[in-house]
């Protein structure tokens, strides 16, 4: 039976936090009628990705940062119970306000691919890996702004082997999803992702999973992740890992 190896986008094959603070700031900004400079957001946002899950996530930590809130040492209660307060019509308008400047964004493509700094040897991975076997990506970002990165960088990717947030913003859906398209069960996939949460929640599908560690993982959650049995990897392990799961070489 064949193997199914799956990347997460953001994080992995690319560093998207400057274009995520740069339309999180504008939407703030404009919501807030306040003049905050991207670089007042830019670090203290780094500091805050062990906590982000979805897009959902992004302007509650906008708000939290703006009020002085340390969230580098936040615990993910701490966003929901925020998100809460907030009430779940408001946090999905947010959302939506914040993909509008995203949007926006991406209308600028020179600047916005400026914004999208790629993870060289991630993507070097993923375009042996699909050389050989069933390679997928799986991702809560849109399915457009992934082809046109990839058309920037003069590479081909099927639009039918991306699952995106079109679909739902739960990688566990998504790989069930995954599971129906290919038919190879859970435990013949290998997943590269980089939050700790999705790590553990595609685990727990039956899935091989690794946690990426030049992504929005920090120290703290790649120990996390190994008493989870996910190994933390880095770029240049992607492929030896493949390898000794699978059995194909590169």
């Amino acid at each position: 039976m064949e193997w199914v190896i799956a990347f997460d986008f953001d994080g992995v094959l690319v560093d998207p936090l400057d274009e995520v603070v740069a339309a999180a700031t504008q939407t703030f900004n404009e919501l807030n009628s306040t003049s905050y400079e991207f670089e007042f957001f830019r670090e203290k946002f780094a500091d805050s990705t062990h906590i982000i899950r979805t897009g959902k996530d992004v302007m509650p930590i906008m708000q939290l940062i703006a009020v002085g809130k340390d969230t580098a040492r936040m615990k993910r209660g701490k966003l929901n119970s925020l998100k809460r307060e907030i009430g779940q019509k408001k946090v999905m308008w947010l959302e939506e306000e914040y993909y509008k400047r995203k949007r926006r964004l991406q209308q600028q493509t020179k600047k916005w691919l400026q914004a999208m700094k790629e993870h060289k040897q991630a993507i070097e991975a993923f375009e042996k890996a699909r050389k050989k076997l069933e390679t997928w990506i799986v991702t809560t970002r849109d399915k457009q702004s992934i082809q046109l990165f990839f058309k920037n960088k003069k590479l081909q990717l099927e639009p039918e082997k991306i699952i995106d947030k079109s679909f739902s913003h739960d990688k566990r859906e998504q790989f069930a999803l995954l599971k129906k398209k290919t038919g190879v069960p859970f435990k013949r996939m290998v997943f590269f992702e980089d939050t700790i949460y999705n790590s553990m929640a595609v685990k727990k599908l039956g899935a091989n999973v690794f946690l990426s560690t030049w992504g929005f993982s920090k120290k703290e959650q790649w120990k996390k992740a190994e008493k989870q049995g996910i190994k933390p990897v880095k770029q240049e392990e992607i492929l030896p890992s493949i390898e000794k799961l699978t059995g194909v070489q590169f």
